[in-house]
């Protein structure tokens, strides 16, 4: 008598004899092995649906991120072509005193050297530029020349850089969901109840199992329909050592889990305070532009009325230029910051996609 199997599940078993006209069709049913089996596919989909959801994220994460550096390099390089432009004015007026006699070939100097210092600072933004918008183009599959079309979607984002406070109760709230939707935690869920479910079957397969085998048989033109019974014993001695291995495996995915669980609520947390700090140096920033501004309104009065000459004017000029630039450098720091606290909780916080409508409770697969 000759056997074979399909399949490791479907428990169907063909058999035949090689000297008589014999054929026999077997379906065995095994409810408890079927369900468990069932069950573990089940948790295979749902690791694998987590996993799916953790890469669309990132994804997602990487093209923001691109974006944002894109939209920084575009105001870097504003800021210094404002820089180069007055660090100009500056080293010209120099050059004009030297040449009236009022001043030494050596006091025009600094001024030179500052405007060629600025201009090699530009040349490098622009350059940071460059590889920003390449970055971007790669992050989202197109050529960099398609562009073009997109920056009205860097144009939309009109609270880049300072994004609204995050109130510490809605953010316990994301932090609650965070635990609940984030794909790491997912996988980490359901990598305990695979460990769980394999342990369970490990258990169940120390009692006797008890297998009902209906079937079809042909045997020299005689139809029969068989009903067979199959029992399988338990072997005590293997069944504790797998029982004992797939404990240890369950207890590693619980600690995997406590493990994932402990490192959301450590990112959350540094990217909470991440963000304070960036959102105090950039207040610092904000304040310094503003007074420096003040001064330079006073100084352009003063020489109008006389009191002073052009060269304080275009000194304050340069304090002005360098201080909007500082500002540029917190408003990219703040939010890298925002966005690290949105990867940690995954949820947009801020910028155009708040306006969309997100779905409440996932959809169930069909």
């Amino acid at each position: 008598m000759e056997r074979a199997q399909l399949g490791p599940h479907e428990g169907l078993v063909l058999g035949a004899h090689r000297e008589s006209e014999f054929v026999a069709v077997a379906q065995r049913r095994d409810g408890r092995a079927r369900r468990l089996a069932r069950e573990a596919g089940d948790l295979d989909i749902a690791a694998a649906r987590a996993r799916l959801v953790g890469e669309a994220w990132r994804v997602r994460a990487r093209v923001v991120a691109a974006l944002s550096a894109d939209i920084a390099a575009q105001h870097d390089v504003e800021v210094h072509e404002s820089l180069v432009d007055v660090q100009r004015a500056r080293a010209a007026l120099a050059a004009r005193r030297v040449a009236a006699g009022e001043d030494a070939t050596s006091d025009a100097l600094p001024a030179r050297e500052a405007a060629l210092a600025a201009e090699t600072a530009l040349g490098e933004a622009r350059m940071g530029r460059v590889r920003a918008r390449g970055e971007f183009a790669a992050a989202i599959g197109v050529p960099v020349d398609a562009l073009v079309v997109l920056d009205p979607v860097a144009a939309a984002w009109a609270d880049w850089g300072s994004p609204a406070p995050f109130d510490d109760a809605d953010l316990d709230t994301e932090r609650e969901r965070a635990l609940l939707a984030r794909s790491d935690m997912a996988e980490a869920i359901q990598a305990y109840a695979l460990a769980e479910n394999a342990l369970q079957q490990a258990v169940a397969d120390q009692f006797p199992r008890f297998t009902v085998s209906p079937g079809y048989a042909w045997d020299h033109g005689i139809a029969k329909l068989p009903l067979g019974l199959d029992v399988t014993l338990p072997q005590p001695r293997r069944d504790r050592a797998r029982i004992a291995r797939l404990e240890a495996e369950r207890e590693r995915a619980g600690q995997a889990l406590v493990g994932t669980q402990a490192g959301i609520h450590a990112a959350i947390d540094t990217a909470r305070s991440a963000e304070r700090a960036a959102r105090d140096n950039l207040d610092a920033a904000r304040r310094r532009h503003d007074a420096i501004r003040v001064d330079g309104e006073r100084h352009a009065r003063a020489l109008h009325l006389g009191a002073i000459d052009r060269t304080e004017v275009l000194a304050v000029d340069v304090l002005t230029a360098e201080a909007a630039r500082d500002v540029v450098t917190a408003q990219r720091a703040l939010q890298e910051a925002r966005l690290a606290l949105e990867d940690a909780v995954h949820v947009p916080l801020s910028g155009p996609e708040r306006g969309l409508a997100w779905p409440t409770e996932p959809e169930e697969p069909r």
